[in-house]
């Protein structure tokens, strides 16, 4: 599942989403949307500054199959990606190889939100 569905009712991913997490599989969003279809939506779409942080594929699976979202607003602070990384590395067994890129990329998430602040500083 690599594209999310445009609908009058999307809401944009929030780019640390988007920097730091891998892709879902075809086969783990099949699951997942089964899942959401038998049980219904268990766990909040979590929302910061306007944009899914964390749920984009449930968000979507709730999109396909007609259940309103469960979205809440993330009240976490700074630490975005390493909320993103506790919120889902464990939750959705990556390899070892997975965590280590994910851990990679929350990095570089972080280098570069550093850098844009101090140069807001800087030009503000």
């Amino acid at each position: 599942m690599s594209e999310l569905i445009l609908t009058p009712d999307f809401i944009e991913v929030h780019p640390a989403n988007l920097a730091v997490l891998p892709e879902m599989s075809p086969e783990v969003y099949a699951k997942l949307r089964e899942d959401i279809s038998g049980l219904g939506l268990r766990h909040p779409i979590l929302t910061y500054q306007g944009k899914i942080l964390d749920g984009k594929y449930r968000y979507q699976a709730c999109l396909e199959l007609g259940i309103e979202p469960w979205l809440e607003d993330w009240q976490g602070g700074s630490a975005i990606a390493e909320f993103l990384l506790s919120e889902n590395v464990y939750r959705r067994h990556l390899s070892p190889a997975e965590m280590e890129a994910t851990a990679r990329r929350a990095q570089e998430w972080h280098r570069e939100s550093a850098r844009t602040r101090a140069e807001g500083r800087r030009n503000g």
